[in-house]
């Protein structure tokens, strides 16, 4: 039971409607709406919400929020079904336009999972999950504290559990489910959405898979936002920008830690939100891109950002009567990256060689972890560096001032200058960096690396889950030499690459 359950939902209003166009008269009559008197007329509870954007979460009140095994239930509306079906034709005929190198793995027949193993394995993780919580709980109604934020925004161990069982119902059944991100291109499936654990109970044609990982991923991929080449129009002369103070230009620009960093860009609509994109259309524009998109430029991996970055923006002093802008967002960060090649021996340039190199060597956060604790921060473990990089990678400028972004500081104070780079990408738009790795990756492993080991090995099973690709054990090799080829060619670093086989007896320890 989850009688004290944290399991809200949020449902977006948009599709809902989209599916069944009355759904609040359903949700006021399952909330009790219909008799107020009658406390047990409810069957749900509805958490409003007034921030704008922000969906109204849903949870089943007790004693309905038991868990409800996948199978012990079935759509019977004709019209919802009808609109299910044609949103999974919508999903599954762009994705095979796009990478049926990939979609025609997903067989039926051939890829299977030992339901009864996997279910049983994620009741040990719901155990374990839930121990947590309760022991959490117990130190807070002992010692009087406050729940934190980190804590209250966790998973119910309970709604993950029930999510991973229909995810093992689903696959069991052979219902496999594509889509593909129109924001940042990447590729959703049954084994994205599965939990990586619950992976090594998969097979192909009988056969365990095999996972080939990117280590340090994100801070490996950032690598091509240091390079001139890929965001520079290649018809420009680079001889004839003329970089700026760098100092000048953060206080010019507004985007010095004081100052809040997010201007927003007027008629410009920047919420790629992929739920509400029309997918036919966007999904076939893409397919018809996909052949101007071999060149690894900003304006191929991710034209939408490109786009954004280029519009021209006005400095802080005003401009004369009749004076254009005369820089973008764009612009300025090309200049940091001619100033760094400039002074490349400058002491204060040498933390971007360090990045990188253990980045590289996929030792990132190990490494970040000792140099905090050399440097005397109270907080050093390899949890806190990497806590700390995420903060530097997808947190807005202005929340460094904050007390929550200590670990932030930490990644600012260590590593100066790969910090003011990202801050020149989040300027105006804290989710730029963030969707421009993505893209990055998806172009990269999608496009690049599965479309070669498609061409090369036409008959080698691949199945990509964001920076990794599953293979067949006895495939790995060719898989792992691919990638690094692939990601040395266009970031100019050797990945780092995790070789996994994942098999049950290596989580149960037999």
């Amino acid at each position: 039971m989850l009688e004290n359950s944290r399991a809200w939902v949020r449902l977006y209003s948009k599709i809902l409607e989209r599916r069944v166009h009355n759904y609040r008269q359903y949700f006021e009559y399952a909330a009790g709406l219909h008799n107020p008197n009658d406390s047990e007329a409810a069957i749900i509870e509805i958490l409003e919400s007034y921030a704008k954007g922000i969906s109204k979460s849903y949870r089943f009140k007790h004693p309905y929020n038991s868990v409800l095994m996948p199978g012990e239930w079935t759509i019977t509306n004709r019209a919802l079904l009808r609109s299910l079906q044609r949103r999974h034709q919508a999903q599954m005929a762009s994705v095979v336009a796009l990478y049926p190198n990939i979609v025609k793995w997903f067989d039926a027949k051939r890829l299977k999972i030992d339901s009864e193993g996997a279910k049983k394995y994620a009741e040990v993780i719901r155990k374990q999950n839930q121990a947590e919580v309760d022991a959490y709980m117990w130190d807070i109604i002992s010692t009087g504290g406050a729940i934190s934020d980190e804590m209250s925004k966790k998973p119910d161990p309970t709604l993950q559990y029930v999510s991973t069982l229909l995810n093992i119902h689903k696959i069991e059944e052979g219902w496999f489910f594509l889509s593909v991100d129109t924001n940042v291109r990447r590729l959703h499936s049954n084994l994205t959405n599965l939990k990586s654990e619950i992976r090594h109970f998969l097979t192909y044609d009988g056969k365990k898979l095999v996972s080939v990982d990117v280590n340090n991923a994100q801070p490996l991929l950032s690598k091509a936002l240091f390079k001139i080449d890929f965001l520079a129009d290649p018809s420009t002369n680079l001889n004839e920008i003329i970089p700026t103070d760098a100092k000048e230009q953060e206080q010019e620009l507004g985007m010095d830690d004081t100052s809040d960093g997010e201007e927003q860009l007027e008629n410009i609509n920047v919420d790629y939100h992929f739920e509400t994109a029309d997918l036919a259309v966007a999904e076939k524009s893409l397919a018809v891109e996909r052949r101007e998109r071999e060149f690894f430029h900003l304006s191929t991996v991710a034209p939408e950002i490109h786009t954004i970055l280029s519009i021209p923006i006005t400095k802080k002093s005003k401009l004369h009567k009749g004076e254009k802008p005369q820089t973008t967002y764009l612009t300025d960060i090309i200049n940091s990256l001619i100033m760094f090649e400039e002074n490349s021996n400058d002491y204060n340039n040498v933390d971007i060689v360090q990045f990188f190199e253990l980045a590289s060597a996929g030792i990132l956060y190990e490494e970040f972890a000792r140099l905090m604790q050399e440097a005397g921060y109270e907080y050093s473990s390899r949890k806190h560096a990497k806590l700390a990089l995420l903060l530097a990678l997808f947190t807005s400028n202005s929340f460094i001032n904050s007390v929550e972004a200590a670990p932030k500081r930490m990644f600012k104070g260590i590593f100066p200058s790969v910090y003011r780079h990202f801050t020149l990408f989040k300027r105006q738009d804290k989710s730029i960096l963030a969707r421009l790795l993505q893209s990055i990756e998806s172009w990269l492993i999608l496009e690049q690396i599965s479309e070669r080991l498609s061409n090369e090995y036409p008959d080698v099973p691949i199945f990509t889950v964001h920076d990794s690709i599953l293979t067949t054990e006895g495939n790995e090799e060719l898989v792992k030499l691919i990638m690094e080829e692939e990601i040395e060619k266009y970031l100019g670093l050797k990945p780092t690459l995790k070789v996994e086989l994942l098999t049950p007896e290596l989580l149960l320890g037999t």
